[in-house]
């Protein structure tokens, strides 16, 4: 098991670098990986759902975390603590991510600095252009941006949003170029971590 940290939030930057490293190695992906390779399709949006769960779940232990699942999607805790160090909400439909789980992530209250993660993709009924999949990525950090500029939430910690993009050639697209990791004030103005080389 690593621990990242010594009584400190584990960093937006830090979280997605390890979220975007070890997801494709997991056993999950890597089956959906076959199923696309075998029938063209990575099967049903409540498939991906569970493997993202899962998954979520074991990196929740490598990091030094456990994984308790109720209205916010997923609380992770440190240790024996009892207070929650991350929560996260993924939503398969980004339209439903910005109206219904941002809010929850934002309006959630913590005694401490947290991290807040929502999970999100530019996903269509059917194959689109890469403009067309910028154009939903940048209508997804417009959609964030508005609704933080709007609110009144006053969240301790940092905000994470992560995109995962559909492609034309979705079977063959690198994981680490799929995800799109953005860090949000509460301005609304956001950081775009993969021109950060978190990568590297």
């Amino acid at each position: 098991m690593r621990i990242y940290r010594e009584n400190m939030i584990l960093s937006a930057k830090k979280w997605f670098k390890e979220f975007v490293d070890i997801l494709p190695s997991d056993d999950g992906v890597k089956a959906l990986d076959e199923l696309f390779d075998e029938r063209g399709s990575y099967g049903s949006d409540l498939q991906w759902t569970h493997v993202m769960s899962v998954f979520l779940m074991k990196l929740a232990r490598k990091m030094g975390y456990f994984q308790v699942c109720g209205r916010i999607d997923f609380v992770w805790y440190e240790g024996d603590s009892v207070n929650e160090s991350i929560l996260i909400e993924h939503e398969n439909d980004y339209k439903g991510a910005i109206e219904s789980e941002l809010p929850k992530l934002l309006q959630h209250k913590s005694k401490k600095d947290i991290l807040r993660v929502l999970i999100t993709y530019t996903w269509t009924d059917k194959p689109s252009s890469s403009d067309k999949i910028k154009q939903t990525r940048n209508i997804i950090l417009g959609g964030v941006c508005a609704k933080i500029k709007k609110s009144r939430w006053s969240w301790k910690g940092e905000f994470l949003l992560i995109i995962g993009d559909s492609s034309p050639d979705e079977g063959h697209i690198p994981w680490d170029k799929y995800w799109h990791g953005y860090i949000f004030d509460k301005s609304g103005r956001h950081k775009n971590l993969n021109s950060l080389s978190v990568h590297g």
